[in-house]
């Protein structure tokens, strides 16, 4: 037996959909769903509080509107035809735009006075959070590297601008430019560079303020002095105390050096130009000073300071 009805046809168990029709979905449809996939735009209620419909036997293709509340208890994708690995339950594929689009969700903004929407994506392996309005993003807030886990911010983190939090990371920051300059447990450096000393160590064993006694020079002989740098600095220069000027006629070569010290083993790690008036230049009872050709970060620890003098003639008393 067969009955029409518009173009719904039903011959005994069979029926047969020839045109488009709205439907309403009350409860489980059977696996014969799939077999009549609606090809065109298709509208699908929840009536009554909604009901189920098995998505292993479900297809729609071209343009469809779900009204009501959806529950999906699997996976979903979206712009992909790849569920991924088992951990994911919601797949956002890339949109097909420019090099290195990677997948993007929208929170919409609500419109009216509130016309700002933000955007959450990946782009060239970083994860971003955008800003911009309904019709797309403007604007880059955050950034985070994927490969690297470097962060980079727009405007202010809690107060801190992106250049102020540059100040706390990299061994060249300004933090650490200061602490290399600065951070020491020793009293004694520390107290010398408050009062504006550019000191960085000092000889073992003796009071930078009662230095009174000293030793003669020996012609072609190199006195070497330990020193203790208590903290990584950088090292311009030597400074000693001149007791007694020098005469001599100069020769070969004069001045001062860093030298480290490993397993006994000792090293020259930096020193001044050949100065030939080095150990003459300062009257007695004063400061004298001498640069090194370059300037020599100094690890925390200890290092001998070199100091050699080379005449031609014997020098008077120098000391």
């Amino acid at each position: 037996m067969s009955y029409q009805l518009g173009p719904i046809s039903i011959s005994g168990s069979v029926i047969t959909i020839t045109g488009s029709i709205a439907t309403t979905q009350t409860s489980e449809t059977t696996a014969s769903w799939a077999n009549n996939a609606v090809t065109a735009s298709y509208a699908l209620f929840a009536a009554n509080g909604g009901g189920s419909i098995n998505t292993s036997s479900f297809v729609t293709t071209g343009s469809n509107t779900f009204i009501g509340n959806q529950i999906i208890s699997g996976a979903l994708a979206i712009g992909t035809s790849s569920l991924g690995s088992t951990e994911n339950t919601l797949v956002v594929g890339p949109p097909g735009g420019g090099v290195g689009e990677g997948g993007q969700i929208l929170l919409q903004a609500s419109g009216g006075l509130y016309t700002s929407a933000s955007m959450i994506d990946t782009y060239q392996n970083t994860f971003r959070i955008l800003r911009g309005t309904n019709a797309g993003s403007n604007a880059s807030l955050f950034n985070l590297d994927l490969h690297t886990n470097a962060i980079t911010t727009a405007g202010t983190v809690n107060g801190a601008t992106s250049t102020e939090i540059g100040y706390l990371s990299g061994s060249t920051s300004n933090l650490q430019t200061q602490l290399n300059g600065r951070l020491t447990n020793d009293a004694t450096v520390l107290g010398y560079q408050g009062l504006g000393s550019s000191i960085k160590g000092y000889p073992l064993g003796i009071n930078l303020t009662a230095v009174g006694a000293s030793t003669g020079f020996t012609n072609q002989r190199l006195w070497l002095t330990p020193v203790y740098v208590p903290a990584d600095s950088v090292i311009t220069g030597v400074r000693w105390l001149q007791i007694a000027a020098g005469g001599y006629t100069a020769n070969n070569y004069n001045g001062v050096g860093v030298y480290t010290v490993s397993g006994g083993t000792i090293n020259i790690a930096v020193s001044s130009s050949n100065n030939g008036n080095i150990w003459k230049t300062f009257s007695a009872n004063t400061w004298g000073s001498q640069s090194f050709d370059a300037p020599y970060s100094a690890s925390k620890g200890s290092y001998f300071i070199g100091a050699l003098l080379n005449a031609t003639t014997t020098p008077s008393p120098l000391s």
